[in-house]
């Protein structure tokens, strides 16, 4: 698996609702200096967001139009759009972008930014 393969298997790691929950699985895939940007304007450090994601409500996400930047060997950027579709609320479509970094044994996602748009056509990925 080439190291683009590995990074969109993580970001789609990350968006399981089920990992997202597991503060043990979360403090490996966000780097200690992890800060994000949420669809909303808020801002989260590491900390704050696994604390917060253990008791977020369930939710699906479908991502496509996947671009990458290598911005260095070890620094690589993700941009793609989302539809986020959560249990009981109404559904949101955003451009987001995650930066991850390879500390030396793992890929560790160190900023990550959420940015609503307008509605998009899904593109089935099967």
């Amino acid at each position: 698996m080439n190291i683009i393969e590995q990074l969109v298997n993580l970001e789609k790691i990350i968006l399981n609702p089920a990992i997202r929950q597991s503060p043990e699985r979360m403090q490996e895939l966000l780097a200690p200096d992890f800060v994000e940007v949420g669809h909303k304007g808020d801002y989260w450090q590491r900390a704050q967001l696994i604390n917060a994601l253990q008791f977020e409500q369930n939710w699906s996400a479908h991502i496509q139009d996947i671009e990458h930047r290598e911005v260095t060997h070890e620094v690589h950027q993700l941009i793609y759009r989302a539809f986020i579709h959560p249990d009981g609320q109404d559904e949101y479509y955003s451009r987001r972008t995650s930066v991850w970094r390879w500390n030396g044994e793992t890929w560790q996602m160190v900023f990550h930014q959420g940015t609503p748009i307008e509605p998009f056509e899904l593109i089935d990925a099967d």
